[in-house]
């Protein structure tokens, strides 16, 4: 996470960078121009937390930034922790108010999420049930 922001601070997204899952890699996506990126890593940037259980971690942020960021997904591989950046793509989704929530499912992650974040059940008409961040019990 601390590479890939340091990357991202300069400018640079370097999308087959061993530090990505595969699928992720795979996936072309439109490259950011250099300012985008910059102007993305000070939003992201900041201190984490990491929650892990056996070989999948997430990295999260604290406070106030907890509300606008969703959680980072990590995986252990032979080669060292990876992001999973294939599997934050399908199943952290951002709504039109700029809050995320989590597609229901049956996936390492979620169980990691609900450690962390006081979560309750919700439901999206695209993605169907869904975790939403207990907003209340702040």
């Amino acid at each position: 996470m601390k590479l890939e922001m340091a990357l991202m601070h300069r400018g640079i997204y370097y999308q087959e960078a061993p530090m990505y899952d595969l699928e992720w890699r795979r996936n072309r996506r439109p490259s950011f121009p250099a300012h985008r990126l910059k102007s993305v890593a000070r939003e992201w940037d900041g201190p984490f937390a990491v929650e892990r259980a056996d070989n999948h971690a997430i990295a999260y942020r604290q406070g106030e930034k907890s509300e606008r960021i969703g959680p980072q997904f990590l995986r252990r591989t032979d080669e060292g922790w990876i992001i999973d950046g294939s599997s934050v793509y399908r199943y952290v989704v951002y709504d039109y108010s700029n809050r995320w929530f989590l597609v229901d499912g049956d996936y390492p992650y979620l169980a990691l999420v609900k450690n962390v974040y006081s979560m309750k059940p919700g439901s999206s008409k695209k993605w169907g049930k869904a975790w939403m961040v207990d907003r209340s019990s702040r």
